[in-house]
């Protein structure tokens, strides 16, 4: 069973062509899940470069780096509280529907979950690409 939401749908499709499975549109027990949250830790829609010639600012850089750090202490509170950490929080997350994947999906993790980053990227400037993923120690 995979449990996601409905932005993640069309990664879902995509990721596993051949493969028949039923999706839950919400949570529900099940023996074997895959949780997929689909956002961005930064997503700043209103400072997105199309042209793709500016750097990525500072803050959207700092922003980012900060909330790993938060991820590998596995200081969930911290997370939960971003729009108390100041003016890079407030432009990397103006709206908090793409941050709100990340603490659901983390709210998952168990101490013994092995923690890795797929992608760590910034994409237009102002969109973190950054990955999180959790997985059992013998799945590693």
């Amino acid at each position: 069973f995979l449990i996601t939401q409905h932005k993640s749908w069309n990664l879902l499709k995509e990721a596993w062509r051949e493969m028949v499975f039923p999706v839950i549109m919400g949570i529900q027990f099940c023996l074997a899940i895959v949780l997929l949250g689909s956002g961005n830790i930064v997503h700043n829609l209103g400072m997105v470069d199309f042209s793709g010639t500016h750097p990525t600012p500072a803050w959207a850089l700092d922003f980012d780096l900060f909330i790993k750090e938060l991820i590998d202490k596995k200081d969930h509170g911290a997370l939960a509280n971003y729009d108390h950490m100041g003016k890079s929080a407030f432009l990397s997350v103006p709206t908090p529907e793409h941050y709100w994947p990340l603490l659901y999906t983390l709210a998952v993790q168990r101490p013994d979950d092995v923690l890795s980053y797929p992608v760590e990227a910034m994409d237009l400037a102002s969109i973190s690409m950054r990955c999180v993923q959790l997985t059992e120690p013998s799945a590693s």
